[in-house]
This record gives C-alpha cells, structure tokens and sequence, in this order.
C-alpha cells in the first residue's frame, strides 16, 4: 500500500488481484446481490486509490480496505430500492429426473434460506457473522474494522449464531 500511495500503479494492480475476491464475496453476503456487491468491490478499490495518500500504517492495509467495503455495503442497504436478485438457474428448465437434481435443488434451497436469514440480521452483527464465519478473520481483526472492542465482536457472533439457529433451525431434516 505505501508503494500505491506514491503512485506505483503495479502496486495498486497486485492489491486489487489480493483482495477482489475476499472482498467481492463479503459484498456478495452483506447484500445478497450480485450485481450490487460488484458495484461495491469497484467503488471500494476506486475509493481505495483515490484515498492511497491517507493510509495510515495505524491500522493494516485489510482492516482499512474492508472499513471501505464495509461502509459501503452499509449505505446500499440503506437505499430506499434493492434490485431484485438475479436467480443463478431458471427452474422451468431445470430436467427433475437428472440425477441428483433434488439434492442440488434441496441445497440451494438452504443456500437462500441462509442468506435470508444473514440478511435479515441487525446490520453490526451481520458484519461481525460474516467477516467472522465467511471471510475468516480473528476478533481483533474485525474489532477494529467494527471500531470496537473484540469482547464486543463475540458478543454479536454470539447472538447471530443464536439468532440464524432460530431461523434456520426448521430447515433441518434432524431439527438443528
């Protein structure tokens, strides 16, 4: 990051090939919108590199990249319109004696149900679950991309995973 705050564009290309994908896929979960999350990964490396001379080494250059992300998402969910989301398969064309059609149609299903679920978390503990559990950083990690205290954090892991149990619970053949 030190090397793109001085304009070293080759810098800035092997942070955006690092980190896309970390970062697409956290918009991806925050939003449950393909396109939106898109949008976010292109306006959060633009930011990014408008930004480069205001880095501080305070904090490291992915607790500040995900900060922008993360603000990000926050503001598009705050937006009076969501586009509907685009489904991955049409199921009219979708041939129900193809083997194993039931168990990817019973999968994806979960799949939609957990993300409904995450979404319909409060927005902080939806962060923490998902840089949590989806992106795999530590507590002090996402202390400060939350700006808080890593007690904190667990608390609000602690109730989404209590709160997705709730939701998700009767989604399962065995009760949980």
């Amino acid at each position: 990051m030190l090397l793109c705050a001085q304009d070293n564009l080759e810098a800035f290309s092997i942070l955006f090939h690092r980190y896309q994908r970390k970062i697409l896929n956290f918009a991806w979960r925050y939003l449950n919108d393909r396109g939106s999350a898109e949008d976010i990964l292109q306006e959060t490396f633009l930011r990014m590199f408008i930004f480069r001379k205001s880095f501080k080494r305070k904090a490291s250059f992915a607790t500040w990249l995900y900060t922008i992300a993360k603000n990000l998402c926050w503001e598009e969910s705050r937006k009076p319109y969501r586009r509907i989301q685009a489904q991955d398969e049409d199921p009219n064309l979708l041939d129900c004696h193809q083997p194993g059609i039931l168990e990817r149609l019973e999968r994806k299903e979960l799949q939609e149900k957990i993300r409904e679920a995450i979404s319909s978390l409060p927005p902080r503990q939806k962060e923490a679950i998902i840089l949590s559990k989806y992106q795999g950083m530590s507590l002090s990690e996402i202390a400060k991309i939350l700006n808080c205290s890593e007690g904190a954090v667990k608390q609000l892991v602690h109730r989404a995973l209590l709160s997705l149990r709730r939701k998700l619970t009767p989604y399962f053949k065995d009760g949980g």
